[in-house]
């Protein structure tokens, strides 16, 4: 087996929309990936998070049920580097946050 390794670039932009809430360690992801951003990057997320107490006790069951979806909480959140900016919308249902290297 040979392998070599793969020189990856940098990027202007990165994107992600609702991959967080299906991995283990989504700080891990979102801190190593903004290593793929230029100087002056912007990297933006768009995230499931805990929803509003009225929404939560049908919402997350359903979620798990059907997406296989874990809301982030805002602890996991906090570990994410570089925040400009977050924003919650839908009763927090989705939150957006900006990063900028």
């Amino acid at each position: 087996m040979i392998l070599r390794r793969v020189n990856l670039g940098k990027y202007d932009i990165i994107i992600c929309t609702w991959v967080l809430s299906h991995l283990k360690s989504p700080s891990s992801l979102v801190n190593n990936a903004q290593k793929l951003l230029k100087r002056h990057g912007k990297f933006f997320l768009m995230l499931f998070t805990r929803p509003k107490w009225y929404l939560r006790w049908w919402l997350y069951p359903a979620s798990i049920l059907l997406f296989r979806a874990h809301y982030l909480n805002d602890e996991e959140i906090r570990k994410f580097k570089n925040v400009k900016a977050l924003r919650r919308f839908s009763a927090n249902i989705a939150t957006t946050v900006t990063i900028k290297k």
